[in-house]
């Protein structure tokens, strides 16, 4: 019909990680005209300071953002797809990895060289702490259930102070 269709995403945060994100996504050639717009005003800063010349020509040899392509996600109900889910799961559960990571353009990049496929199915932070939660629920389940079927076992605790017993820690 020719009438542009207005998008009503709303970005809650206070980053910018939401809104690239949904732009790569949904907007692929809106967000190819913002990275060409801060890289000339990168380039304007630049070139106004005194060291230009090597700063300058390190942001043109670089490649900023991920690469815009098709989406072509992996179906839910595949075994990459659940591979892919349950290692990305074990990962945050039982680290230290932020959840926040996925959705940084960093780690989408070095997925996308890894399996653009997978790129392209990765979850954003808040579905990615609902897979942990469910994970993690779903391991105490078993231990549970494991404890129910043994007869005995023993408990053992430890208290321990750091120095100038300023703090006390049980374990």
């Amino acid at each position: 019909d020719g009438k542009e269709k207005k998008c009503t995403y709303s970005n809650k945060g206070r980053n910018t990680t939401n809104m690239r994100l949904h732009l790569n996504n949904y907007h692929p050639e809106q967000l190819k005209q913002l990275q060409s717009e801060e890289l000339k005003i990168a380039e304007q800063t630049l070139n106004s300071s005194s060291r230009s010349s090597s700063v300058t020509s390190f942001f043109k040899s670089k490649s900023f953002g991920v690469p815009v392509h098709k989406r072509n996600p992996l179906p839910q109900n595949s075994t990459s797809f659940q591979t892919l889910k349950l290692d990305l799961t074990r990962l945050c559960a039982c680290t230290s990895f932020p959840l926040s990571m996925v959705e940084s353009e960093e780690f989408q990049k070095l997925i996308h060289n890894l399996d653009s496929r997978s790129a392209d199915s990765l979850p954003c932070r808040n579905t990615l702490k609902n897979w942990v939660v469910k994970y993690s629920e779903d391991i105490m389940k078993k231990v549970i259930s494991n404890l129910q079927l043994v007869k005995n076992y023993f408990l053992s605790m430890d208290i321990w102070s750091q120095p100038g017993l300023d703090k006390f820690y049980l374990g």
